[in-house]
């Protein structure tokens, strides 16, 4: 019987991958003794984050709206509270934090906690990943190997060992792109509405995901004949004239409104908002036209879908009382005001790809592959490696505005899966061509795991005590405790 056909085997292979996987990452990552270091060792953004989530449990407004890793607060706050209800934690909301006298002592014990947090939020995380592969794949052993790859990439690895953004606005960034393929694959509209809302998490949780779009949008559409669209003959109203002109009103009439409301302007925000509204529309006009469907009516109806649940969705979230409607305009309306943070003239594209070996290895090796099996995978499968392949290029390129190596998480899964397209072969090609790829990037990775291993243990209390960061960033603590414990490690705080 094949695996397809037997629901319960394939449950079963499910469970025994994504068990694999973990194992292997707690082997790989030596989880347990990288997680209990001192809280200085990697201060931003875990401490940021550990202190806007007593906030969020003390119902204060959070204070870090850059980016603004609303979603990362939020749940590390949940995790905080479940920690306290086991008798695990008991400084789990600022109040607490406030009156008590262990400074040193309390940070350790939050931060150990939020490092936890993030190890199972990783987790989670390549469990996602698996299961989507496998969705391109249908080898359930194929896909257990390209996740294997991921979770050996550099980018997973930081944020399996620090708690940052970035992991979470990627989770919901696959949850969007994954929603909007099955949006096509199945045709049932709750799709789209799902990819709505996991594009709106991710872009809350960290801005420069807005800057993807085209990625998911490109990929999402790839061999679309299966779309029939949406039957709106029950929504006479789409069809009328002016809903259109009245959608495309609102539209400006809400950019122009938050734009001029919004301290410390940037044109260049609503221009981008409204470039992104002219893409989707004309790649949704493109499929629409190509398939012979309604094209007015679906348009009108994936617009307002847009407004409504952007709407909704920013209602829902303000039932919080620790909700800072600045995190929406920095994330939504004034999104162009964090390029402050990019220096171009230190960018050199190619020297960038040539520095990571990793990267330069599953570009060239995918490429290779795809051309020299062209005729066994088929052309459809070769424009999506393609596809896949100019779409880490794409999120790299952007990511490299601002060189770090944490922001590798938004591209490494489109270069893996750009693999996913040997799943056409033989079962000895490709499951040998998937070892070969899993044993060199491990050990092109090993070096680097081990030095990073090295060094993430050490503490940056002189760091930290000689910088203003701790007084621009936790604005609500008691500077004195902080003045205490640098003078207490024999260090002068020349910020206070």
């Amino acid at each position: 019987m094949k695996i397809e056909n037997n629901i319960y085997l394939k449950l079963f292979l499910y469970f025994v991958s994504i068990i694999i996987i973990f194992l292997l990452g707690l082997y790989m990552f030596d989880i347990l003794n990288l997680l209990d270091r001192h809280w200085t060792s990697i201060y931003d953004h875990e401490l940021t984050i550990a202190y806007n989530s007593l906030l969020f449990n003390s119902g204060l407004k959070h204070e870090y709206v850059d980016h603004s890793g609303y979603f990362t607060i939020l749940f590390l706050s949940i995790f905080y509270n479940l920690l306290n209800l086991f008798d695990l934690l008991s400084v789990y909301k600022f109040s607490i934090f406030e009156q008590s006298e262990n400074f040193n002592e309390d940070l350790n014990v939050l931060l150990f906690y939020a490092r936890i947090f993030a190890a199972l939020s990783v987790f989670i995380f390549i469990t996602l990943t698996f299961y989507i592969i496998n969705y391109f794949t249908k080898s359930i052993l194929f896909s257990l190997i390209l996740t294997l790859i991921v979770l050996t990439s550099f980018g997973t690895i930081i944020h399996a060992t620090q708690l940052r953004t970035e992991l979470l606005a990627m989770f919901f960034f696959l949850l969007a792109f994954f929603n909007l393929r099955l949006f096509f694959d199945r045709n049932k509209f709750f799709y789209f509405l799902f990819f709505l809302v996991f594009f709106y998490c991710a872009v809350l949780n960290k801005t420069q995901v807005f800057l993807y779009l085209p990625v998911i949008l490109f990929l999402g559409i790839f061999d679309s004949k299966k779309f029939t669209g949406i039957n709106t003959s029950n929504f006479k109203f789409l069809e009328h004239k002016n809903v259109k002109y009245i959608i495309i009103l609102i539209l400006f009439i809400y950019v122009i409104l938050k734009y001029l409301s919004t301290y410390n302007k940037d044109i260049l925000s609503p221009v981008f908002i409204i470039y992104n509204f002219c893409l989707f529309n004309l790649i949704f006009f493109y499929i629409l036209k190509k398939n012979n469907l309604r094209i007015e009516s679906n348009l009108v109806l994936y617009n307002i879908s847009i407004i409504l649940v952007f709407l909704l969705f920013k209602n829902f979230l303000f039932i919080h009382p620790s909700t800072n409607e600045e995190a929406f305009i920095n994330t939504f309306t004034n999104i162009m005001s964090n390029t402050k943070y990019i220096n171009i003239s230190n960018v050199s594209f190619l020297e960038d790809l040539l520095r990571y070996k990793f990267h330069l290895f599953l570009l060239l090796f995918s490429l290779s592959t795809s051309i020299i099996f062209r005729k066994k995978i088929g052309k459809k499968n070769l424009y999506f490696s393609f596809i896949c392949i100019l779409s880490f290029l794409y999120i790299f390129g952007i990511n490299m505005l601002r060189p770090n190596l944490i922001y590798l998480i938004f591209s490494d899964f489109f270069l893996i899966l750009s693999l996913s397209s040997l799943a056409k072969l033989t079962n000895f090609k490709k499951y040998s061509i998937a070892l070969i790829l899993l044993l060199v990037t491990f050990y092109i990775q090993h070096p680097i795991l081990e030095n990073y291993k090295s060094t993430i243990r050490i503490d940056k209390i002189v760091e930290i005590c000689n910088s203003n960061y701790f007084f621009d960033w936790q604005k609500k603590i008691d500077k004195e405790k902080f003045i205490k414990f640098c003078k207490s490690n024999n260090i002068n705080n020349s910020y206070n």
